[in-house]
């Protein structure tokens, strides 16, 4: 995540807002671990709905559908480094 981008947790949401634009962004567990993953370096969308469907007991189709809808979004909004979504 660029460093414009400040990240903290509050109860089951993180927050991210875009110092530049003075938007921000509230993200569900789910979100807040695609986004996690992808930093981690898992850049496929059906290696993070795999891990999805362990750690949240989903279906994996459904899974990846999520995480690619979030994945294009969180690109359209700046907030994947790489551009590779």
């Amino acid at each position: 995540m660029p460093e414009r981008f400040l990240r903290r947790t509050l109860d089951d949401e993180e927050i991210v807002v875009d110092l530049e634009k003075g938007e921000f962004y509230g993200l569900n567990r789910t979100a807040a671990r695609i986004l996690e993953l992808w930093r981690d370096g898992v850049r496929e969308p059906m290696a993070i709905a795999e891990t999805l469907a362990a750690e949240f007991e989903i279906d994996v189709a459904e899974a990846q559908a999520a995480a690619k809808r979030l994945l294009d979004e969180a690109k359209d909004h700046g907030l994947l480094e790489d551009e590779s979504a």
